[in-house]
């Protein structure tokens, strides 16, 4: 009875077959590492050029021969007679060493001029003659990182003195702990610097002048500045004076300048405040701005009347209130968000006097739940608790009691509760927590 024993084929890798067959030749010529099989047959060939480290390994009877290449591969060959692969390994070793060393000198000369050409832009972006960016800043540290890469310890060993100091200067200023600590430092200067220059640019466009804080905002140059203010603090100030600064201080075309507004009433007081030398300036609503945008890509759109007409959008938002507030848990939230976010809270010590304070008041209008128009944060607060809970209140009814006199008028406590016969006043309370006598 025969047996068939069934076969298949399959491609032997390199390294394993150089581990079977105990390669018995192994020579180097050329520059060029040949590799064979017991019967002679050369399995591969490996240029000199593409090798970036050799090893050998004494074992007890005979060596190992690893060679690592540059593309990551890894060829190891056993069974290689203790005195001859000693002799090879010496003379490949030396050879390699020769061309990595030649290899790493012809890249530092090739990276010299790139490290002077970055240490010079680096040099003068940390001064104080200008502002620096943050954005700046990253683009140092990432370019000093990729240069770095490049450079491995066989290039850095051949940087002459004045490149590998270089790099050796910037790899420490850029760690970006540092650097940015550099970049507030100076910054700090320039800025303090740069004030009077604001001061001067714009002393005759703002009846009061600009504020130390304001005149800081407007020379401050990072790519987006958020500058946080509530009403009446002077954000179009700041906004009026940094175009003054731009133009006249860094030498901008007003035509190269776009302030955008919300509305068109502050585009209008934006474009009155500009004197003859800033008209130049594209100043326009978001709304309007945008409608050019897009028509400038073909034919203009129709508008939304809600974006032109203020009655027409106040309209459609109390439809759309109106129509949530019959979902209970929508209702409530609706309630919370009005009373509680309708308007920024701002204490009177965040003003530099009573006026400031008074003036945002009155452009913030506090008006209840009930539509009362009142004259504090806290009354507000107290009033739409009220309305929430359903206590019934008028707000500064005159007291039930005559109390004018020819140096005062009448009385009118804040909130009286008809129901229960209750007035309430709430007393403003200075820095140390008293109220007044």
């Amino acid at each position: 009875m025969n047996k068939t024993t069934a076969t298949s084929t399959k491609t032997v890798p390199l390294l394993h077959l150089l581990n079977q067959s105990r390669a018995s030749a192994v020579r180097f010529e050329k520059d060029l590492l040949h590799l064979a099989a017991k019967n002679g047959s050369t399995v591969e060939t490996v240029e000199a050029t593409e090798i970036s480290e050799v090893q050998l390994r004494k074992l007890p009877l005979l060596n190992r021969l690893t060679v690592l290449t540059k593309q990551g591969r890894t060829i190891t060959v056993n069974g290689l007679d203790r005195n001859s692969s000693q002799a090879l390994y010496t003379t490949l070793w030396v050879r390699v060493n020769e061309l990595l060393n030649d290899e790493a000198a012809a890249k530092a000369r090739a990276l010299a001029p790139e490290i002077a050409d970055l240490q010079e832009t680096i040099t003068s972006l940390l001064t104080p003659e200008h502002y620096i960016r943050h954005s700046q800043a990253q683009e140092a540290t990432d370019a000093v990182q990729r240069t770095a890469e490049q450079v491995d310890d066989r290039t850095r060993q051949k940087l002459d003195s004045i490149a590998s100091d270089a790099l050796e200067w910037m790899e420490a200023t850029t760690d970006p702990e540092d650097i940015e600590r550099f970049r507030n430092e100076l910054n700090e200067t320039f800025l303090e610097n740069a004030v009077p220059a604001v001061h001067e640019a714009t002393q005759e466009m703002l009846k009061n002048g600009l504020t130390h804080e304001q005149a800081r905002n407007i020379a401050t140059d990072e790519d987006a500045t958020l500058v946080l203010a509530g009403a009446g603090t002077g954000k179009t100030a700041v906004i009026t004076g940094k175009i003054a600064h731009l133009v006249r201080n860094l030498k901008v075309p007003p035509g190269s300048i776009l302030a955008v507004a919300f509305n068109r009433k502050a585009a209008l007081e934006i474009r009155e405040r500009l004197p003859d030398d800033l008209k130049g300036t594209q100043v326009s609503t978001f709304h309007s701005f945008a409608l050019r945008v897009v028509a400038s890509r073909g034919a203009a759109p129709t508008v939304s009347k809600l974006a032109q007409d203020d009655f027409a959008y106040s309209k459609a938002l109390d439809g759309i209130l109106t129509r949530m507030k019959t979902a209970p848990k929508m209702a409530e939230r609706i309630v919370r968000m009005v009373s509680s976010f309708s308007t920024e809270y701002r204490e009177p010590f965040d003003f530099t006097n009573p006026a400031e304070y008074e003036e945002y008041i009155q452009d913030a209008e506090l008006r209840t739940l009930n539509g009362e128009l009142v004259k504090s944060f806290e009354e507000l607060t107290v009033a739409n608790f009220l309305a929430v809970k359903g206590v019934r209140y008028t707000y500064e009814r005159p007291y039930e009691f005559l109390t004018a006199t020819r140096e005062h008028r009448q009385y009118q406590p804040d909130f009286h509760l008809p129901d229960h016969g209750i007035y309430i006043e709430h007393f403003a309370l200075n820095e140390e927590g008293h109220a007044p006598p």
